[in-house]
């Protein structure tokens, strides 16, 4: 939000279910000086309080994962984007089914390291989205460029795992919240080695009428 406001000179509105990160994105928004083009507030996702067609653009990175089913999200954004907004959802999608008992492992720890439900191939977002009323979408595998950041992970904890196994049995919610979102970054690595895992920008638009 900081970044698109300070780039852009848009205002943005950002919403999470955890107090302690309005508070830090205020406290970076007074930093970066735009105040004034960003309001921070505290607001489940599926169920906001902002009028309909509140919005021009709608931004959904590494996030709309944990909605489930994706209908009540996306339902929710559609109702709050004006007519002719744009969606944007980033994320991580399976891109098939698991073949064998070990890809079967991969998806597991993936989803429980990220604390997910589950991945969703990304043609099925594909195909929630235009069943919740979005048109022209378009869908870009991004997975070259988050690959070297994969790829980086998974080298480290390779080299550390004895160091991250141990942080993980630590006492402290946050310590292991870290230690499992690096290791599901490792395993995701490996699911994409194995054409199991992708990540992919979807861009959509309400309908004008």
């Amino acid at each position: 939000a900081i970044y698109i406001a300070r780039q852009t000179g848009a205002h943005v509105t950002g919403i999470t279910i955890t107090p302690e990160q309005v508070v830090e994105a205020n406290k970076n928004a007074r930093i970066a000086e735009v105040t004034s083009l960003t309001s921070f507030k505290l607001m489940d996702y599926t169920k906001t309080s902002f009028p309909k067609g509140a919005f021009d653009v709608v931004f959904a990175i590494e996030s709309a994962c944990y909605a489930y089913p994706k209908s009540i999200l996306l339902n929710e954004f559609y109702r709050i984007l004006r007519p002719g907004g744009v969606l944007v959802i980033n994320d991580g999608y399976v891109k098939r089914s698991p073949k064998n008992p070990l890809e079967i492992k991969l998806l597991r720890s993936a989803c429980e390291g990220w604390y997910v439900r589950e991945f969703v191939d990304y043609r099925d977002m594909t195909k929630s989205m235009r069943q919740s009323g979005f048109k022209e979408i378009l869908i870009k595998d991004q997975t070259l460029v988050v690959r070297p950041t994969l790829r980086f992970i998974d080298s480290l904890v390779r080299r550390f795992r004895p160091l991250f196994w141990l942080s993980r049995h630590l006492p402290g919610n946050f310590v292991q919240s870290i230690s499992d979102n690096v290791m599901s970054l490792a395993t995701l690595s490996e699911g994409d080695k194995a054409g199991l895992f992708g990540y992919y920008s979807h861009v959509a638009r309400k309908p004008r009428k």
